[in-house]
C-alpha cells in the first residue's frame, strides 16, 4: 500500500510512465538482500516524431488545391467586380446639383459614316477600342459617362478643368495608340484630296503632309470634341438608372462638337472662363472669335484648345452646321435609338424587310441570338429587354436600328457611286486603291456600297469592258 500510494504520487498508479527504474538479477528477485545490478533511476522520455517538419503527398495535394481555391475566390469576388464597376457608370460621379454648373463633353469620330463603308471589316474593332480608351480617361478624370450612341459620347463633369484635361489627353491618347492598320489615315487623306477635287478653294491640312510629319500629328480615328460648361436640367432615368443632362447648356455643348473637324477640340468662352487663371495658364488655345451655331441666337466667342501643337485644321463646318447636313452627321443629335419605319432610307426600309422575312420564321431567342452580333458589330445599342429574351417588338427594334445604321452606310455608298459615275461620264476616272481603274454604279434596287464591298453594284473593267447593264 506505501508502495502504491508512493507511486500515485509519483503519478505512475496509472501506468503513464516508470520512475525509480533499475536492473534487478533473477537472485535479486528471490533475495532481498542481493543488490540491483543498477541504481534506481528515473529516465527523461522525449518522443520523437521521423516525420515531423515534413508534409505528406496527401496533405500536399491539399494544400494545392486549397491555394487554387482561395485564388479563385479572390479572383471572382476582388477582379471580377473591378472590371464590372470600371465599364459602368458610377453615378457618385455624376454631377447632380442644379444649382452647380456643369461642363459637358460632346465627341464624335469625323467621317464615321464614310470609313463603315470603306472598312467595314475594321470599323467595329475600331469603334472598340475608341470606347475603350475614352471610357479609361472618363474614370481617370473623375468624370461621368451620360450616354454613348452610335459612335458619340456625351460626358459630365463637375470640374471644368477636368473636362479640358480628358479632351486633350484624349487626343494624345488616339495619337499614340497602335491602331494596326493605316487605313483608316489613307482613308482621310483620300477624303481630303477628293473635297479638294471638287473645291478649288479647299486646301487639305493633312493629305499633302510629308509622311514623317503626318506620322507626328495624325494616327487612326479622328475624333472632334466640343466643350460647354453651364447650367442643366438634370434627372435621372429609372430605365438606366443614371443621370442625363438638358437644356440649353447640353444643345450648346452638342452644336459646338458639330461644327469643329476630326482631332479638333473646341470649347465656349463659358467653359474657358470657369477655368482659374491658374488653371489657364496650363493650357495652349487658339481664339477662334464668334461663331454662328444653328438654334443659337447669337453668335458663340470660340476657343481651339491645342492638344496636340503643329496640328492645323480645315475652316469649321459652320456649313454642315447651319444645313444640317445628313453625310456625317453628329450621331448624339441623330440618333439610331429611334428609327421608326417611316424615318428609315429605302436602302434600309429594305434591309428591315429583308431582315424580318429572314428571321420571321426563328422564335424570339432564335431571333435574339442571331441579331445580337448584327448590333455589335454595327455598334448599335441593344434594346431593353424583358427578362432574358426580347418580346417580340423587341427583335423589331434592333432590325430596325441595325437596317438604320447599314442603310446610311449604303446611301452614302450609293451618293459616292453616283458622283464617280458623273465624273466618269465628264471624262474623268475613277482609280481604286490598289491601281485599277474601276467604276462603282448603283443597281436597279440602288443598292451599292465603296468599292463594291457591300449591297448590289457591279464593277467595270473600263479598259477591257465597254458594255454596260
Amino acid at each position: 500500500v506505501d508502495t502504491a500510494e508512493k507511486l500515485s504520487k509519483n503519478g505512475c498508479a496509472s501506468n503513464y510512465g516508470a520512475t525509480q527504474i533499475s536492473v534487478w538479477s533473477m537472485a535479486r528477485a528471490l533475495n532481498a538482500s542481493i543488490p540491483p545490478l543498477t541504481n534506481p533511476m528515473t529516465p527523461s522520455m522525449t518522443f520523437r516524431n521521423s516525420n515531423a517538419g515534413r508534409i505528406s503527398g496527401v496533405a500536399l495535394v491539399g494544400v494545392i488545391i486549397g491555394g487554387a481555391l482561395a485564388l479563385f475566390l479572390v479572383v471572382a469576388l476582388g477582379v471580377v467586380p473591378y472590371f464590372f464597376l470600371h465599364n459602368t457608370r458610377d453615378n457618385n460621379l455624376a454631377p447632380k446639383e442644379l444649382t452647380d454648373p456643369v461642363t459637358l463633353i460632346f465627341t464624335d469620330i469625323e467621317s464615321s459614316t464614310a470609313l463603315w463603308a470603306a472598312h467595314p471589316e475594321l470599323m467595329p474593332d475600331a469603334v472598340a477600342t475608341h470606347h475603350r480608351l475614352i471610357r479609361s480617361l472618363i474614370g481617370r478624370y473623375g468624370c461621368y459617362e451620360v450616354k454613348t450612341v452610335g459612335d458619340s459620347f456625351m460626358i459630365a463633369s463637375k470640374s471644368p478643368f477636368a473636362a479640358v484635361q480628358l479632351a486633350q489627353e484624349l487626343q494624345l491618347c488616339f495619337l499614340h495608340h497602335d491602331w494596326g492598320t493605316n487605313a483608316i489615315d489613307e482613308s482621310y487623306q483620300q477624303l481630303e484630296q477628293q473635297r479638294a477635287e471638287e473645291d478649288a478653294k479647299y486646301t487639305p491640312p493633312t493629305a499633302r503632309l510629308d509622311l514623317k510629319v503626318y506620322s507626328r500629328l495624325w494616327n487612326g480615328l479622328r475624333v472632334r470634341v466640343g466643350i460647354h460648361t453651364g447650367l442643366c436640367d438634370i434627372r435621372r432615368d429609372e430605365v438606366t438608372k443614371g443621370y442625363d443632362y438638358y437644356g440649353r447648356t447640353s444643345n450648346m455643348a452638342a452644336r459646338t462638337e458639330s461644327v469643329g473637324n476630326g482631332g479638333q477640340v473646341l470649347m465656349t468662352t463659358a467653359a474657358y472662363m470657369s477655368l482659374s487663371a491658374e488653371e489657364r495658364e496650363q493650357i495652349d488655345v487658339t481664339a477662334l472669335g464668334d461663331v454662328p451655331l444653328r438654334g443659337v441666337a447669337k453668335p458663340v466667342e470660340m476657343y481651339q484648345l491645342n492638344a496636340v501643337p503643329g496640328r492645323t485644321f480645315a475652316g469649321l463646318r459652320l456649313e454642315h452646321e447651319l444645313l444640317n447636313d445628313d453625310e456625317d452627321q453628329t450621331t448624339t443629335s441623330c440618333s439610331d435609338h429611334s428609327s421608326s419605319r417611316t424615318d428609315l432610307s429605302v436602302a434600309a426600309q429594305t434591309i428591315a424587310a429583308s431582315l424580318q422575312s429572314l428571321l420571321g420564321t426563328f422564335t424570339p431567342a432564335q431571333r435574339q441570338k442571331a441579331l445580337i452580333p448584327f448590333c455589335e458589330r454595327w455598334r448599335v445599342p441593344l434594346p431593353q429587354k424583358v427578362g432574358n429574351v426580347w418580346d417580340n417588338d423587341g427583335c423589331q427594334e434592333a432590325i430596325r436600328r441595325v437596317a438604320a445604321k447599314v442603310g446610311r452606310v449604303m446611301d452614302f455608298g450609293t451618293r459616292k457611286a453616283s458622283s464617280s459615275v458623273t465624273s466618269l461620264e465628264r471624262g474623268g476616272s475613277l482609280f481604286s486603291a490598289g491601281g485599277a481603274t474601276v467604276a462603282t454604279v448603283a443597281s436597279s434596287s440602288n443598292f451599292s456600297c465603296v468599292d463594291g464591298r457591300c449591297g448590289t453594284v457591279q464593277l467595270i473593267d473600263l479598259e477591257n469592258d465597254s458594255t454596260t447593264s
